[in-house]
Order: structure tokens, then C-alpha cells, then sequence
């Protein structure tokens, strides 16, 4: 009986051509990213949470050169939120993760199936703190708090994407410093939660924005 043999490969011509795939790969994952955050950057509506209060928009943005780890409950709630009871519970509560979840929102909601739902989720869960990189035109990095003498700077996490590419999330943390703020957490402002849908023709539009003070 004929068997087939697979042909060889030298084993240096066999890394080369992986390590070439996993550059492929992974270079259009940054690739996606840089866009999503040049897109978020170069929108000033972006940022109208930091005039809410009366103070002027930045100039130029200021951010952490370290990636925010992902809130995993921005994604899926282990809650039957089919219960009116549990709903109004978890409405109630200030400190509710329900007033973090992105689906409460009804657009957000019949964009993203329940599977989509829990493939964000399990993903978030993986991401970790880690150094941004990138040159972007829109702002400039910083290393910690002590580089800032006051005003507003920002942190960011990572873009996540879903699973066939089509929606992207991205969240960007907003800080203020001034002479009553001693560490970053004194100086956290509040939070802005974007979400971009990618259309037919391969171009990324703003699907919502979701701006909260922390007071």
C-alpha cells in the first residue's frame, strides 16, 4: 500500500515561515487597534465629559504609557436579568455592576448576540496591565501621576475586539489633578466607554459613547 510522506522542510525554513505567519497575524491586530485609538483621539466629542464641569477641553491629551486591565462585568453579568426583581435590585444599588454592563444600554443590546456576549467576557478576562506603544499625533505618553503638574491626563485599555471583527470597545479612563489630588486615585475624574461598529465598505463609525462622572 502507497503511503503518502509529507515533504521536508528544513527546520530553520519551518520557524522562519512561522514566526513569519504569527507576524502576519499579529500585525493586523495592532494594526486595528492603532486605528481605533487614533479615531477615539481625533474626535474632540470624545472628550466633552472634560468640559461637564466647566473646564476647558485639553489642548493636547496626556495618557498612561500602561494599558487599564479590562472590567470583565462590562461585558456579562452573572444575574437573571430576565427577573424584574433582580433588575430593579441591581438599578437600585449605586455600587451595582449592572450600572457598568454595556447591554443595559437597548442599541448596545440588539447589536451583540448572547454568545458575542460571553466571547467579550471571557475575553476581558485575559487581558492584562502592559506597555502601550505607538506614535500618535493626537497625544502625548506619560510614565505615572508625578509627570503630571495639573490638569487632565488619561489611561486607556487595550481595544477589544469581537469575535468576526466587526465591533470594536474601547475605554478610556479620565483623570484631573490639582493641589487636593495626592495620588491617582485622588485624581480619577470619570470614565468614557466607546464603541465603533465597522460598516461594509471596511470604515469604523462611533455605534456609543457612554461618559460617567465619578463624584
Amino acid at each position: 500500500m502507497n503511503q503518502y510522506k509529507m515533504p521536508f522542510i528544513k527546520s530553520g525554513l519551518f520557524k522562519s515561515l512561522i514566526a513569519a505567519i504569527l507576524l502576519l497575524i499579529t500585525g493586523r491586530g495592532i494594526s486595528q487597534g492603532t486605528d481605533i485609538i487614533k479615531l477615539a483621539f481625533s474626535d474632540n466629542s470624545t472628550f466633552d465629559i472634560t468640559t461637564t464641569l466647566g473646564d476647558k477641553r485639553p489642548a493636547r491629551f496626556r495618557v498612561l504609557d500602561s494599558s487599564d486591565v479590562w472590567d470583565e462585568d462590562r461585558f456579562y453579568l452573572k444575574y437573571d436579568l430576565t427577573s424584574a426583581a433582580v433588575l430593579e435590585g441591581l438599578e437600585e444599588d449605586e455600587h451595582s455592576p449592572y450600572h457598568r454592563y454595556l447591554f443595559s444600554d437597548s442599541l448596545l443590546n440588539s447589536h451583540i448576540s448572547d454568545q458575542e456576549k460571553i466571547n467579550l467576557f471571557t475575553l476581558s478576562k485575559s487581558t492584562a496591565r502592559k506597555k502601550l506603544v505607538g506614535t500618535f499625533a493626537a497625544f502625548t505618553w506619560i510614565k505615572s501621576f508625578t509627570a503630571v503638574k495639573s490638569g487632565f491626563f488619561f489611561s486607556m485599555t487595550e481595544p477589544l475586539f469581537s469575535t468576526d471583527k466587526t465591533f470594536a470597545f474601547l475605554n478610556i479612563t479620565v483623570y484631573k489633578k490639582d493641589k487636593y489630588t495626592e495620588n491617582l486615585r485622588d485624581s480619577n475624574f470619570g470614565n468614557i466607554m466607546l464603541i465603533y461598529e465597522k460598516n461594509k465598505t471596511g470604515t469604523w463609525s462611533r455605534l456609543r459613547k457612554v461618559d460617567r462622572i465619578f463624584f
